[in-house]
Parts: C-alpha cells; sequence; structure tokens
C-alpha cells in the first residue's frame, strides 16, 4: 500500500480526504490507516492494514429519522471506476480481490418478512409472523481463467436510529430516544476470487475487478433462487 495515502486517496477519488486516521500499535494490533471524504450524500473511505486494503462507498444522510440509501444502480459502476484508480498504489496483490455489494427492500413492518422469504426461496411453506430469517450459498464458478466464489445472502433486518443526548443533571449519563425505525430484506453479493498464490501487478487487478463486477451486475438482477445458475 502507498505510504501517501492522501495522493492516492485524490488521485482514486479525485477529492482531498475530510480526515486521515493512523493508529499504530500497542493501541491497534496492526497499523491502520483510514481516509475519508463526503460529496453528495456519498462517503468514500479506504482503510489500509499491512496486507490488505479497502474501499467503502456508502450513502450518507443528515436527516437522523432517514435511513440512507443510494436510489439507483449508477452508484456500481462508480464505485468499479473508483476501485480501478486505486489499483494504481496498491501494489502486487497475491491473495484475494472482493466486490461486495448490499442492497436492501425497505418493508411496511415485520410482517412482511415471511411472504418475501416465500418469494426469494420459491417455496410454499407458511412463513407467517417468522423474523429470524437468513438464507446464504455460495458457489465457486469458472469465469475465463479465474475461479470466482459467488456468495449470496438474503437477511431479515430491523435498523433503528436513536438520538442519544446527555443531561446536564447527571453528567456522564446519556438518556436515548428511538427516532428511526425500519425494516429491510438485505440482499448481500459478496464476489470474490479464489486464491491461487499468483501475483497481480495494477493491470491485472483491474482485469479482475472487471470480472468481479460482471458477475456483481448479473448477480444485481436475481429476485428469488430461480434466477441463480
Amino acid at each position: 500500500m502507498t505510504k501517501d495515502i492522501e495522493a492516492a486517496f485524490r488521485s482514486a477519488i479525485g477529492l482531498l480526504p475530510d480526515q486521515v486516521q493512523r493508529q499504530r500499535p500497542p493501541a491497534t494490533p496492526v497499523p491502520i490507516v483510514v481516509a475519508s471524504a463526503t460529496e453528495n450524500g456519498t462517503q468514500f473511505k479506504v482503510q489500509a492494514v499491512p496486507g490488505r486494503v479497502d474501499l467503502f462507498v456508502e450513502p450518507v444522510s443528515n436527516d437522523p429519522r432517514s435511513f440512507p440509501a443510494f436510489t439507483d444502480f449508477g452508484i456500481i459502476p462508480e464505485s468499479l471506476s473508483k476501485a480501478k484508480a486505486f489499483c494504481h498504489s496498491t501494489g502486487s496483490s497475491t491473495y484475494r480481490q472482493s466486490f461486495i455489494v448490499r442492497l436492501a427492500k425497505r418493508l411496511p413492518d415485520a410482517t412482511g418478512f415471511g411472504d418475501e422469504f416465500v418469494r426469494i426461496l420459491g417455496v410454499q411453506n407458511n412463513l407467517s409472523g417468522a423474523s429470524d430469517l437468513v438464507f446464504q450459498m455460495n458457489k465457486i464458478v469458472r469465469l475465463g481463467q479465474y475461479d470466482i466464489n459467488r456468495v449470496l445472502k438474503w437477511a431479515a433486518e430491523v435498523a433503528q436510529f436513536q438520538q442519544i443526548s446527555f443531561s446536564p443533571a447527571m453528567p456522564g449519563q446519556p438518556s436515548g430516544s428511538l427516532v428511526g425505525l425500519a425494516h429491510f430484506v438485505s440482499y448481500v453479493m459478496d464476489i470474490n476470487t479464489v486464491p491461487s498464490g499468483r501475483a497481480f501487478d495494477a493491470g491485472g487487478q483491474i482485469s479482475v475487478l472487471e470480472k468481479l463486477a460482471s458477475v456483481v451486475q448479473r448477480c444485481a438482477g436475481f429476485e428469488s433462487l430461480g434466477d441463480v445458475k
């Protein structure tokens, strides 16, 4: 990983980082560097530890009553473009590359979890009232010269925002109030290479990312297990 995280961040993301945090042992088990910037409701964050670099592209919101989300799939190719640009700063990759995307469908309340999983699984079971629902599958698929893990996971989730305030009468004792509650069925696509021991320079890493992104784009269209090939 490049020593000049700010220059690498600006080159790949096109923004100066709003903040750069560096921690070293004994504060953390390994040295860690985090650089981030926010623009137009999107936070870009790079986290680097020895041997690994993660790029996060996440929605943000200043309204505590709303849950941040992207509204279209255009963020996927945009994220790919920035990840490819960052490959020129990461050095050789010898282990694994991943492209992870999380989609979510909001439901009016928890009573919709069961019907949504009936549709996803393509079963006739009565799942009414069920809430602790998770289904995950992993299949190794061959794509050109690469073996790729295609990990797909659906889960029922309840998300909430709480507003924390400190009472002057009780210093140091926070009080919280619920300001947002939502029910989602999340769909996570974790598309990653099977470790092969091969080393990839920047060009090789970009080629792998393009392959991973092509799988993500196909998986994003899966609405039920019947779509999974």
